[in-house]
């Protein structure tokens, strides 16, 4: 019993592994990626957003978003669901109040 715990365990790790690796080379594919976005984590995302210097917020159904900043620096993170982006753009207020959106 104890050893099909381990290889569950393996495996899990593994998958996991398998997926992140996956996400990365999503993020670095040119047609996900346009112009290069730098990657950033959600939290990383979300602080930048609050900041007020992002012009525009896209979002796509695989929750993979990118904000441009008006300097036209580009940033591309996944949030943790669906449409938290646009929530989070609720929440940030007057900072926020000017963005672009758009949504596939």
């Amino acid at each position: 019993m104890g050893r099909w715990i381990i290889l569950g365990t393996v495996l899990s790790i593994v998958a996991g592994y398998g997926v992140a690796l996956r996400y990365r080379q999503l993020l670095e594919d040119p047609s996900v990626n346009p112009g290069n976005a730098v990657y950033v984590p959600w939290d990383e995302a979300v602080r930048i957003l609050h900041e007020g210097s992002v012009r525009e917020v896209g979002q796509s159904h695989s929750r993979i978003v990118w904000l441009t900043l008006t300097d036209g620096t580009r940033y591309v993170t996944k949030e943790p669901v669906i449409d938290e982006i646009g929530r989070e753009m609720l929440r940030c207020g007057e900072p926020c109040k000017d963005i672009r959106f758009w949504t596939e």
